[in-house]
C-alpha cells in the first residue's frame, strides 16, 4: 500500500469537513483503481489521500483535489459510486492540468467554447459536456477527459476538436 493514504488533514485550510480513518478495504479498492488509470497520468504523484464524511459545501460530491498540494479527499459518497475509477482520473486531471502546455490548453479551451476577454473571467460555452463544465475552465477539462476515457464516442460526437486535442495532449504526455 502507498504512504499517500492518510488518515488526519490539519493542514488543509479552509476545509471544514472532518476527517476519518481509512478501512483496508477502501485503501484496497482506490489503490487497485489507481493501477488502473492510464500511465500518462500516473506520473502525477499524489502526495496525500484523505478520507472525510462528506464535501461541506455538496454532499453529492464524491471528491475534492487540492492541486497545489496534490492532495485528494475521498468523502462516502466516492465509494457508493459505480464510477470509482472515473472519478479518481477526474481528480487526478485537476493535478495533470497545471503540467500542461499552455498554448494546446487553451486551444483546447477555446474549442470547448469558454471565450477569454482581457480583465474579465472566462466566460463559459453555451453547450458543456457534464452540468458543472460550467464552472470554470479546469473543472471543464477534468469533466471532459473523463469523457474521454469513459465515454469517448460520446465525447467524439459532442465534440470532435477537443477529442482530438485531448489525444494531442496525451500523446505528448505519454511520449515523456
Amino acid at each position: 500500500m502507498h504512504n499517500y493514504f492518510q488518515d488526519t488533514g490539519s493542514e488543509i485550510k479552509g476545509f471544514k469537513g472532518k476527517f476519518k480513518a481509512w478501512t483496508q478495504s477502501e485503501k484496497a479498492l482506490v489503490q487497485s483503481k489507481l493501477d488502473e488509470l492510464p500511465s500518462w497520468l500516473k506520473k502525477y504523484k499524489i502526495a496525500s489521500i484523505l478520507r472525510a464524511s462528506s464535501h461541506p459545501g455538496n454532499p453529492k460530491n464524491p471528491a475534492l483535489t487540492i492541486p497545489a498540494s496534490k492532495t485528494i479527499i475521498l468523502f462516502d459518497v466516492f465509494f457508493k459510486s459505480s464510477k470509482v475509477k472515473d472519478v479518481l482520473l477526474h481528480e487526478l486531471a485537476h493535478i495533470a492540468i497545471w503540467d500542461l502546455d499552455p498554448v494546446q490548453l487553451h486551444q483546447f479551451f477555446i474549442s470547448n467554447g469558454w471565450t477569454y476577454q482581457k480583465g474579465n473571467r472566462p466566460t463559459p460555452p453555451t453547450k458543456v459536456i457534464l452540468p458543472d463544465s460550467a464552472h470554470s475552465p479546469s473543472e471543464d477539462f477534468a469533466n471532459t477527459l473523463e469523457v474521454y476515457y469513459s465515454n469517448p464516442k460520446l465525447l467524439k460526437e459532442f465534440n470532435l476538436k477537443s477529442f482530438s486535442i485531448l489525444e494531442e495532449i496525451i500523446k505528448s504526455k505519454d511520449n515523456r
